[in-house]
């Protein structure tokens, strides 16, 4: 949902804080296009994960930002 956060914790132990800004779900056909669509070089950070409620090969992209940037 938008608004939640992420926490990524790195291995050196800093922690990072992440707001969920977008869930997209995309069909197997739109993945790679929405990836490489979505790329950028803001601090952000997408999780994808799969969406098989919406049939075979769909995913759920989760598309945070940092905490603190816009």
């Amino acid at each position: 949902r938008d608004d939640d956060k992420v926490n990524i914790l790195s291995v050196d132990g800093s922690n990072y804080e992440y707001i969920v800004t977008d869930v997209k779900i995309v069909s197997p056909s739109k993945l790679l296009n929405q990836i490489v669509a979505e790329a950028s070089t803001e601090r952000r950070l997408t999780l994808i994960t799969c969406a098989t409620e919406y049939g075979d090969g769909y995913r759920r992209l989760v598309i945070c930002h940092m905490q603190g940037e816009d």
